[in-house]
């Protein structure tokens, strides 16, 4: 039986870079698949927008800043969180706690 590309498993034309053997080349699936279903979705999205809504551009510059301010928001939120765990709370205190002090001892 002759093989054929179809019938052969792995790389069946020559290499673009010949310089390493072909058993130096690692590929990474998950990057790949990421990469591939990133722009399959993308290409969808842009589709359903072109065939199915008709977006005007104004709805898709006030669609973007939504995005772009939920993006922020989550951002921010986790700032916060992370603010509270390094003892934000016991810093902010320790701020007003001086100007009370500072308030106090001029009144005296």
């Amino acid at each position: 039986m002759e093989e054929k590309p179809s019938t052969v498993m792995g790389c069946v034309k020559r290499p673009l870079i010949d310089l390493f053997p072909i058993e130096n080349f690692i590929m990474s699936i998950l990057h790949i698949i990421i990469g591939v279903g990133n722009s399959l979705l993308d290409v969808f999205y842009e589709w359903i927008e072109w065939r199915v809504k008709k977006l005007t551009q104004q709805e898709v510059v006030h669609r973007n800043t939504v995005v772009y301010m939920e993006i922020k928001a989550n951002q921010e939120k986790e700032a916060f969180q992370k603010w509270l765990k390094n003892e934000g709370v016991l810093l902010a205190n320790k701020i007003f706690d001086k100007k009370d002090y500072r308030r106090n001892t001029l009144l005296r």
